[in-house]
């Protein structure tokens, strides 16, 4: 009567506290007003790339993330002005350039204040963008 029609169910995912909870794949296809429901036998490895990544650490985005480019120092820059009140732009920006300078404990500090907003010591991918 009509065109046939797939659809791919890649993964059914559900993280709770840590734990992932994931269903088989499935492929729904309907052909002539019937539909079947089969397994895909997809590894679970090819479901979920994102959390085979590691995580970003405070310490590492300091130094890699803000520090090496013109952009993370604006970034890091921008966030500074956010929590630095009635302080010049000038005296900002050379604190900013200090802490780049130097790369020490204090760097990580204030990037821990700034960026880290759920606490956990990892700057994730909306962490990152959160002053862009």
């Amino acid at each position: 009567m009509g065109l046939p029609i797939n659809i791919t169910i890649s993964a059914i995912v559900l993280a709770v506290n840590g734990i992932v909870l994931s269903a088989d794949c499935f492929v729904l296809s309907e052909k002539e007003n019937s539909a079947e429901l089969s397994n895909t036998d997809y590894s679970k490895n090819f479901m979920i790339a994102d959390f085979d990544k590691p995580q970003t650490t405070i310490r590492h985005f300091a130094r890699h993330g803000l520090c090496n480019s013109y952009e993370g120092k604006r970034n890091l820059y921008t966030a500074m002005k956010t929590k630095l009140c009635n302080i010049s732009l000038s005296m900002i920006q050379s604190v900013v350039l200090d802490l780049c300078r130097r790369k020490n404990h204090m760097l990580d500090k204030w990037v821990e204040e700034l960026f880290d907003i759920d606490g956990n010591g990892y700057i994730t991918h909306f962490e990152k963008q959160f002053y862009s």
